[in-house]
């Protein structure tokens, strides 16, 4: 199978005129800055998923650019889970991905089992979000709130969808007029 437009030139053009635009002082200022937020991003996804009874992923390797969100909590059925990441792109919050566990699939006649996650041994759904260069502060604020409104409804979806049954330890407050939908996009 071929996907037309995967070997562009264009991303790497554009990285490298972005690279000669910042200079090395730029480059190495946006990477403190980005060092500088990683706790506080992962408090502020920590904080959302715990309302919802799910878990701030890490990894033993140290990776501080991408954490992960469990969604086994709000999620009865790991094959609906892709449909969150749905509502979360759909609201603006771009490079967030979804993983479902058990989802096979096949390319130049090899099998690939719980294809996209990063191990075959997880067990339940899960996002993940990115603290890239050029994450700021008002940035995790928006994210918090999208997150926040996102899981709200997925768990509001998936109750009614299974007639009223129990998903989530934690009930989800009515929006206000802070509500996400008011939000710019960072």
């Amino acid at each position: 199978q071929t996907y037309p437009g995967r070997a562009s030139m264009s991303p790497i053009l554009d990285v490298f005129l972005t690279l000669m635009s910042l200079g090395a002082s730029g480059y190495a200022q946006l990477r403190k800055q980005r060092i500088d937020l990683v706790a506080e991003f992962v408090q502020t996804l920590d904080k959302v998923a715990s309302k919802y009874g799910e878990r701030v992923l890490t990894t033993s390797r140290g990776n501080t650019i991408s954490f992960g969100v469990t969604l086994g909590s709000v999620c009865s059925d790991p094959s609906e889970a892709t449909s969150f990441g749905s509502m979360l792109f759909r609201r603006g919050v771009s490079g967030a991905r979804v993983v479902a566990p058990g989802q096979a699939k096949s390319c130049a006649g090899l099998k690939f089992a719980s294809y996209g996650a990063s191990t075959s041994n997880y067990t339940v759904p899960y996002a993940t979000f990115a603290c890239a260069i050029g994450v700021l502060p008002t940035d995790l604020e928006v994210l918090a709130k999208r997150l926040d409104q996102c899981l709200g409804e997925f768990v509001k979806m998936q109750t009614k969808k299974l007639s009223g049954a129990d998903l989530c330890s934690t009930p989800v407050a009515d929006e206000g007029p802070d509500s996400i939908r008011g939000a710019t996009s960072g």
